[in-house]
């Protein structure tokens, strides 16, 4: 339930300009912070941080449209990365590079230098 309390949030904060804030606050909570996303209290710490209305964001969590919206752009998302042959968290994906693990961030450096750098003379 923590995780899908912090993806319900997703569409209302890009509602507000404010997914990637919330999105970072959300992710040093959980992952450095040691933040439970399950509680009111510390989700409220989360979505205040990223400048995000708590009392609003309490609404969109009892919001069923909000429910079936973000479960569906989830298994969209989830379908994707299938689609690439990655199966879970953390998979990145630049152009037609995927990866799966943050120890695979050189593979798409690599990926990113071959289609921006300049190609070099010999």
């Amino acid at each position: 339930k923590p995780t899908e309390r912090g993806l319900a949030l997703i569409p209302f904060a890009q509602m507000h300009q404010l997914a990637e804030s919330y999105i970072q606050s959300f992710m040093q909570g959980v992952w450095s912070e040691g933040l439970d996303a399950g509680t009111d209290g510390h989700l409220k710490i989360m979505v205040e941080r990223a400048g995000l209305n708590w009392e609003a964001a309490k609404d969109i969590l009892k919001s069923k449209a909000n429910d079936t919206h973000w479960r569906a752009v989830a298994e969209q998302n989830r379908q994707a990365m299938l689609a690439l042959g990655l199966w879970g968290v953390p998979s990145f994906r630049f152009e037609e590079t995927a990866v799966w693990g943050q120890d695979r961030f050189w593979v798409i450096e690599k990926a990113m230098r071959a289609a921006f750098d300049p190609p070099t003379s010999a």
